[in-house]
């Protein structure tokens, strides 16, 4: 079975720390996140999805900011 979560749930785990908080899911068995913030470029999305690749976890949704 897949578990996911709703990354507004975790606002303030994500801010004050965006990789424990991803490690520490996968870590529980998470499977995916819906969303993670990212600084909009390229790289960084990239990156991001390397990590999140590396621990398992699949962005399942995103929202944008309009």
């Amino acid at each position: 079975m897949k578990f996911g979560i709703i990354s507004i749930l975790l606002r303030e785990e994500i801010a004050a720390d965006r990789w424990a908080t991803m490690e520490r899911l996968a870590s529980i068995d998470y499977t995916g996140i819906e969303g993670t913030p990212t600084d909009g470029s390229l790289d960084d999305v990239r990156r991001t999805r390397e990590r999140l690749d590396a621990l398992g976890l699949e962005v399942v949704a995103n929202r944008s900011q309009a």
